[in-house]
C-alpha cells in the first residue's frame, strides 16, 4: 500500500520537475582560432512569469553578438508551453581546451544553473581568416584588412594610449559602405572616442610594398584602469566587395584566363582587425598616506562661491573646478570636511570633455551647503594630488580657504518676493532666483481689464438711451 502511495506521489511530482528546465549547447565542440560558433542557453517552462539571465565568464572568447534573446509560447494539449534562449556568437582568442561555465537563469524567482560546455580550440591552417572557407575569401586576406595601430606599446595606469583602426583595400575591389558587426569594448580601460569627420577620408598608401587605399575608421583614447598585459579588443565589420566568380584552377589553362570568362559578383566579407596588446605598469611613486585624486596628466584646480555673505538657511554653492589634460573622467577631489553647522547635500558633478587628440576638459564638483547658525566660517582648502606625466612625480595643488559670514537673519524671514528657492526633488539641486519681482505692465492691465469695462458700460448706456427714445 505504501509503495503505491509513493508511486502516486512521484507521478504528481514529475510534472513539477519537468515544468522548468534549462540547458547549454554549442554549435561546434571543436573550432579553430577565429572560427565563429554559437553558444546557446535555453529554457522551457509552463508559465509566462519573469525570466532573468546571468551570463557566465566568456573571457577566453571574443563576442561577435549577444546575448540575443528569443522566446516563443504555444499550447500543447491545452497546456501552456514557453521556450526561450539567450545565445551568443563567439570566436576563440587562443588555442586550448576551454570549459564554459553554466549560466544562471531565474524563472519566477527560482534559480536554475545550466550545464557547462567544453570547447576545444585548435590553431587552424596557417592562421587564415576565420570565415575564409572558399578560395575567394582566402585571397581577400591580403587585399582587404584592418590594422590596429597603437601609439605606444607600454604605458602607466591612467596614461593615454591612442588606438587607431585603419582600413586597407585594393582599389579593384570597389567596396561599399561597411556594416559594423562588433565595436571594441576596451575591457580594462576607460575609453573616449576621438572626434572624426562624418565620412572616412581615403588616401593611397604603400604598405608592405603594395599600394592600398587606406582610411581611418575609428580612433579612441584609452586610459588603463589596471596593470598587466591588456588586449586591445578588435573591431569587426562586413564590407560588400566586388570579386571574380570564375576561379582558374589550372594555371596552364589559358582559355579560362580570357577576360571574357571572368565574371564578378559582390559578397559580404567579414573583417576582424589585427590583434594588439599593451603592457601597463603602476605609477612609479609611493601612494601610501596620500590623498591621491587618481589624476594622471596635467591639471589645475580652483574653488569659488558666488558671494561671501549669506543668511542662515540660505543655500551656498561651493564649486571645485578641475581642468586640464589627462584622465579627467577618473579624477576625484576626495572627501571635503565642512563645518558641522553646515548641512551638506550630495555634490552635483558636470563634465566637459574635449575629444581632439589629447583628451582634455574640465570637471565641476558643486556642493550645496545650508548654514544653520550665524557667525564667521571658513570653507576649507582643497589639496589636489595628481601624477604629472612630464616630471614623472606627484604634484599637489592647494586652493585658498574661503571666509564666509553668516548673518543671524534667517533666509526665509521677511522675504520680499525677490529671493526664491527651487529645489529639484530628484537631484537635490537648488536653483536660486535673485531676479527682481515682475509685475504686469500698465498697458497690459488697461487692455485686459479697463478697456473691456468701458466698452461694456458704453454699450449698456447706448442701449438704454435707445429704449428711452423708442418709448417717447
Amino acid at each position: 500500500m505504501s509503495k503505491g502511495i509513493f508511486c502516486f506521489l512521484l507521478l504528481l511530482l514529475i510534472p513539477t520537475l519537468n515544468g522548468q528546465s534549462v540547458k547549454a549547447t554549442v554549435s561546434h565542440t571543436q573550432v579553430e582560432i577565429g572560427q565563429e560558433f554559437e553558444l546557446s542557453f535555453s529554457f522551457e517552462m509552463k508559465t509566462t512569469g519573469e525570466v532573468r539571465f546571468t551570463a557566465p565568464n566568456l573571457g577566453n572568447f571574443y563576442v561577435f553578438s549577444g546575448p540575443n534573446e528569443s522566446r516563443s509560447t504555444s499550447l500543447i494539449n491545452m497546456d501552456l508551453h514557453v521556450t526561450g534562449s539567450y545565445s551568443y556568437i563567439l570566436y576563440a582568442k587562443k588555442e586550448g581546451s576551454f570549459e564554459i561555465p553554466g549560466a544562471i537563469i531565474k524563472i519566477d524567482g527560482k534559480t536554475f544553473r545550466t550545464n557547462s560546455v567544453k570547447v576545444i580550440v585548435k590553431k587552424g591552417a596557417g592562421g587564415k581568416n576565420p570565415q575564409a572557407g572558399s578560395d575567394i575569401q582566402q585571397d581577400l586576406q591580403n587585399e582587404l584588412f584592418i590594422r590596429t595601430i597603437v601609439d605606444k606599446q607600454s604605458a602607466l595606469v591612467g596614461e593615454q594610449i591612442t588606438v587607431t583602426y585603419k582600413l586597407y583595400f585594393n582599389p579593384a575591389l570597389q567596396p561599399d559602405n561597411p556594416n559594423y558587426v562588433k565595436l571594441p569594448t576596451f575591457e580594462g580601460f576607460w575609453a573616449e572616442e576621438i572626434d572624426m569627420p562624418g565620412q572616412v577620408m581615403l588616401d593611397m598608401e604603400n604598405y608592405n610594398g603594395r599600394n592600398y587605399y587606406a582610411g581611418v575608421i575609428k580612433t579612441a583614447a584609452l586610459f588603463a584602469t589596471k596593470t598587466g598585459s591588456l588586449d586591445i579588443s578588435p573591431i569587426i565589420l562586413t564590407l560588400p566587395v566586388q570579386v571574380s566568380t570564375l576561379r582558374n584552377k589550372n594555371q596552364t589553362d589559358d582559355f579560362f584566363n580570357d577576360p571574357f570568362f571572368n565574371r564578378s559578383r559582390k559578397i559580404d566579407y567579414k573583417i576582424t582587425s589585427t590583434p594588439a596588446k599593451v603592457e601597463i605598469s603602476s605609477l612609479p611613486v609611493d601612494l601610501t598616506n596620500v590623498n591621491f585624486s587618481g589624476g594622471v596628466g596635467n591639471f589645475n584646480v580652483k574653488t569659488n562661491t558666488r558671494k561671501r555673505v549669506y543668511k542662515r538657511n540660505e543655500p551656498i554653492r561651493f564649486e571645485i573646478l578641475i581642468s586640464g589634460s589627462g584622465n579627467i573622467e577618473l579624477v576625484d577631489a576626495g572627501r571635503i570636511e565642512f563645518d558641522k553647522s553646515f548641512e551638506v547635500l550630495d555634490p552635483n558633478i558636470n563634465k566637459t570633455i574635449v575629444r581632439t587628440g589629447v583628451i582634455s576638459g574640465s570637471k565641476s564638483i558643486e556642493y550645496v551647503l545650508i548654514p544653520r547658525d550665524g557667525g564667521k566660517y571658513v570653507l576649507p582648502s582643497v589639496d589636489f594630488v595628481y601624477f604629472d606625466l612630464a616630471s614623472k612625480e606627484l604634484k599637489t595643488i592647494k586652493t585658498e580657504e574661503i571666509p564666509l559670514t553668516i548673518s543671524d537673519v534667517s533666509y526665509n524671514e521677511g522675504a520680499t518676493g525677490n529671493e526664491t528657492e527651487n529645489i529639484d526633488i530628484f537631484t537635490g539641486d537648488i536653483d536660486l532666483d535673485d531676479s527682481p519681482p515682475t509685475y504686469p505692465a500698465l498697458w497690459f492691465v488697461i487692455t485686459l481689464f479697463i478697456l473691456p469695462a468701458f466698452a461694456t458700460a458704453f454699450l449698456l448706456i447706448t442701449k438704454r438711451k435707445r429704449r428711452q427714445a423708442f418709448r417717447s
